[in-house]
């Protein structure tokens, strides 16, 4: 097992690009210094359809915490994971797109430590609970522990077990010959649970594509990575026995067969999971995590309540609403938390996150959640309320300030001062902010204090003017083209784990015409990105 171990940890470190068969097209990614981590480049890059459909560089991408979590809870038919094990995958961060979490660079030597630690307790921990529940047979037999690697490796593996190298399987079952004659039967298991966790067969998004089925410079993705796709973009975590077999019998291998699948996803409750994980990194819900505030109406804990509020709103709206972005901007209600409710003036529910009628001149859907007004914080939040407007919902990247950057008044830093270029590109919007405050209140007698303006203006080609509200600002956003085609963006972002590039402009154009034929809906935006071409295949330079 030592060995065995070792080798594992050299190719985790030096996992840059190729898993596996060079020959096979298992796709290389860039590595080090990579743009997972950079700030995200503008969008203003428009589709020649005269030039061919072509995808942008994908790099190869670790799983996410998240999705790490996710899968092996799957993989392992538990609820959760113990606290020690959370606590050793915080231990390796996450790179980001924007702000979506997507991992391309190799582990370093602490975080491969962690990865073995995980595996090493998330094994043992199997084993306390009884292996009876992951191996059904006489597992003193090797034909049991054969077939053991071969339906958990392809669980695990995303893909079966021989697929990716015919030896394999013998590699394992070696390993578990060895371990057995030095020690017994369980232990043995428990060492093949920690080397498959330890793979990067699993820690990685490994993709294989045909070239030989290549058109134009894209070459499709077989079935399995198909599936993988499929089911981290819906699901959060790696694909269930179901999806497999669908790949495996050719389901998936167009279009069609992929919108059948898409569709059977998003009605799984799984889909629920997904659909929280895209919102909570899209709106930064994750910054009200540990969030203090020095008021009376602030409880302990009251940054986790904010958020999973905003995040019942999120589920509500796209699975028992209409499911739509306009929903999502304008709805007047809520299903706040405990203490909650007094934030916005109203009688609470008779349960804890229950629906709350609000005041549809006060509220607009998403905007103006707690959770969002409460992340920004009371210095200087018109700056960051419009940024967070101009960036997360227009798509529309500023510059980082200067170092050593000084305060000042807001007619110095909207008209006079080198940083007015900035600013008047988001302080205006902020504006119209002013009559909530650090908590998400609505005061609109603060509004009207010193120097603070209460009406916002967004200058945006589509969205010109100036609004008297944020109901008014979500009006008008959710029937502008422009917030429709930056939802399109962020949700293919978080779908590729990578930034979207001059090359995607066609795929894109694609997939937010089929958004606003849609009416906006949200599920439709995911069955179009899950069978849109850039989804399903890759650059051919990738794979030769």
């Amino acid at each position: 097992m030592v060995r065995f171990c070792s080798a594992l940890l050299l190719v985790l470190t030096a996992c840059n690009g190729v898993i596996g068969d060079g020959g096979s097209g298992i796709a290389a990614g860039s590595g080090p210094g990579d743009r997972g981590g950079s700030p995200g480049p503008t969008l203003d890059f428009e589709c020649d359809e005269g030039a061919g459909f072509t995808v942008g560089h994908t790099p190869l991408r670790r799983l996410t915490a998240e999705q790490y979590r996710l899968t092996v809870r799957d993989l392992l038919g538990v609820e959760a994971l113990d606290a020690d094990t959370v606590r050793t995958l915080s231990l390796i961060p996450d790179g980001q797109v924007e702000t979506f979490a997507s991992t391309t660079l190799a582990p370093d030597t602490e975080n491969v430590r962690s990865y073995l630690t995980l595996a090493e307790d998330l094994a043992a921990g199997a084993r306390a609970r009884g292996l009876e529940s992951l191996v059904s047979c006489d597992r003193s037999d090797e034909a049991c522990a054969r077939s053991f690697i071969e339906d958990f490796g392809r669980r695990a593996f995303r893909r079966p077990v021989a697929s990716i190298d015919g030896a394999l399987v013998d590699d394992y079952l070696a390993l578990y010959q060895e371990e057995s004659a030095a020690t017994d039967a369980d232990t043995a298991f428990q060492t093949l649970l920690t080397a498959m966790l330890l793979s990067p067969h699993f820690l990685y998004h490994a993709e294989t594509a045909d070239l030989d089925a290549a058109v134009g410079e894209l070459a499709p993705l077989d079935g399995y990575s198909v599936a993988s796709r499929l089911s981290f973009l819906i699901w959060s975590a790696g694909p269930d026995d179901a999806l497999l077999d669908a790949a495996e019998v050719g389901d998936l291998s167009d279009a069609a067969g992929v919108e059948e699948q898409a569709r059977a996803m998003l009605d799984d409750p799984r889909a629920r999971i997904g659909m929280r994980r895209f919102h909570e990194q899209w709106l930064r819900l994750s910054r009200t995590k540990g969030l203090e505030r020095d008021d009376p109406q602030w409880r302990d804990g009251m940054g986790d309540t904010l958020r999973e509020e905003a995040l019942r709103f999120v589920e509500h709206v796209v699975f028992e609403g209409e499911g739509t972005l306009r929903e999502l901007f304008t709805a007047s209600y809520s299903f706040p938390g405990e203490g909650v409710a007094e934030l916005y003036g109203v009688e609470p529910a008779a349960v804890p996150f229950g629906r709350v009628e609000l005041d549809p001149e006060s509220r607009a859907g998403i905007l103006t959640q707690p959770a969002l007004m409460a992340q920004f914080g009371s210095l200087f939040p018109e700056v960051h309320r419009g940024l967070f407007v101009r960036e997360q919902l227009l798509c529309d990247p500023l510059p980082a300030p200067p170092p050593n950057v000084v305060d000042l008044p807001v007619e110095d830093r909207t008209v006079t001062s080198p940083c007015s270029g900035c600013h008047l590109s988001m302080d205006p919007i902020g504006f119209g902010f002013a009559a909530y405050d650090d908590l998400g209140r609505f005061r609109p007698e603060n509004a009207r204090q010193g120097e603070v303006r209460d009406t916002g203006r967004l200058d945006d080609p589509n969205i010109l003017g100036t609004f008297d509200s944020v109901p008014e600002l979500a009006e008008n956003l959710a029937r502008s083209s422009d917030i429709e085609h930056c939802v399109t963006v962020q949700w293919v972002r978080y779908a590729t784990g990578r930034h979207v590039e001059a090359e995607d402009a066609c795929g894109v154009d694609r997939i937010e015409a089929a958004f606003r034929e849609s009416g906006g809906d949200i599920g439709e935006l995911l069955v179009a990105i899950a069978t849109s071409e850039g989804f399903r295949a890759r650059h051919v330079s990738e794979l030769e």
